[in-house]
């Protein structure tokens, strides 16, 4: 069986390129089975996040943090509109009704 690093080495080398190289990044990211769920959610931009950033303020953060709610979905703005919806036209009744009642919505 071979480890992780070993099929990953085997493939730079198969493509004449460098482990750590942007070309096998690049590689890797467009074999991602994945690759279009990317565009499924907004992604902040440097220059909107509250922290000292380094780069330009219009380029897309690399989000790397596991104990967050992660990125948000572009869906995200419809649901919560259809709950606020929800919520002013039904009242308490919001919790057990509609496409998505508020009482189930984490099932």
């Amino acid at each position: 069986m071979t480890s992780p690093t070993e099929t990953l080495q085997k493939l730079a080398e198969a493509h004449q390129v460098d482990l750590d190289s942007a070309e096998f990044a690049a590689l890797l990211d467009e074999s991602d089975p994945l690759k279009d769920l990317k565009q499924e959610f907004i992604h902040p931009k440097l220059g909107t996040i509250p922290r000292e950033t380094i780069g330009d303020p219009e380029k897309d953060c690399i989000y790397f943090l596991g104990n967050s709610l992660g990125l948000k979905p572009r869906t995200a703005d419809r649901y919560m509109g259809e709950l606020l919806e929800d919520w002013g036209n039904k009242g308490i009744f919001m919790h057990t009704s509609g496409r998505i009642p508020a009482a189930y919505a984490d099932q």
